[in-house]
């Protein structure tokens, strides 16, 4: 089956590679074109999840993980220096991970300032 979904992909990028090679992009034209190129230089990175089970198919998380970061950056956080974004992004994989394990943030926050 992943054979057949990497061929799928090959064959979707060969049909893609053929039809600009007929007809080049004009310049208002030019984001299909980048994708094709995108997908193909990336499709390592793009179909290693099929290879590799414990890789999860989108980076939906990470997505989610970051934009609570971007929130408080565009809110009021005023980043002077590299280690106050360090310490903002510390807190937060604290609070983050306190929540995905079911456990009780503020015990969890007080126990790595304790230390």
């Amino acid at each position: 089956k992943v054979n057949a979904l990497i061929q799928r992909y090959e064959s979707i990028l060969l049909l893609a590679e053929e039809e600009y090679t007929e007809h080049p992009p004009g310049k208002e034209y030019m984001d299909g074109y980048n994708l094709q190129k995108r997908l193909r230089a990336y499709q390592d990175s793009h179909l290693y999840f099929l290879s590799h089970p414990e890789v999860d198919p989108t980076n939906n998380i990470s997505e989610r993980e970051l934009r609570k970061f971007k929130r408080k950056q565009k809110q009021a956080v005023v980043l002077r220096s590299n280690t106050g974004g360090q310490h903002i992004c510390d807190a937060l994989t604290i609070i983050e991970t306190a929540r995905t394990q079911n456990k009780n943030v503020y015990d969890t926050v007080e126990n790595a300032f304790a230390k």
